[in-house]
């Protein structure tokens, strides 16, 4: 009767230890998806993804926190690309996000913002290779005439 009394307090025990991890790595994961939510409103993607990837080393399955994830890390390097002056790729990122049916809405605002960076930098710079090459033109039929002159 001991033994199984003994047993049962152990089991029991367990229980609600296992109850409380249990309840413990969901308020985790639940907090960290919030702070990326916010940090994402915020427009701080690199924090945003910190508490992401924080959200899936305590749900390691979860599709939410994949999509999300996966969308701020497409962000990041489409800013990064933006940073060294690759617009053109850094728009080709940018095209698919965020994924239909599985994005934040605050980083829609944040891609839609982006894009339309890249959009207008695009068009300068190509307004500049054309005004570059308008003037290497003018400049080398002065020089054909300077040539003929002479």
């Amino acid at each position: 009767m001991k033994i199984k009394s003994i047993v049962l307090i152990i089991g029991v025990i367990l229980m609600c230890l296992l109850g409380a991890c249990s309840h413990s790595k969901n308020e985790a994961y639940d907090n960290a998806m919030t702070q990326g939510e916010k940090y994402v409103k915020q427009a701080n993607m690199e924090k945003a993804e910190a508490s992401f990837e924080m959200a899936l080393t305590t749900n390691k399955n979860d599709p939410r926190a994949k999509a999300y994830l996966n969308q701020v890390k497409e962000y990041n390097k489409a800013q990064e690309l933006k940073k060294e002056k690759q617009y053109e790729k850094a728009q080709k990122l940018v095209k698919g996000l965020p994924y239909k049916n599985e994005g934040l809405n605050n980083l829609e605002k944040a891609v839609n913002k982006l894009e339309s960076s890249l959009s207008g930098l695009i068009k300068e710079e190509k307004s500049m290779i054309n005004l570059y090459q308008d003037a290497k033109n003018e400049s080398e039929k002065k020089t054909i005439k300077l040539r003929m002159i002479n």
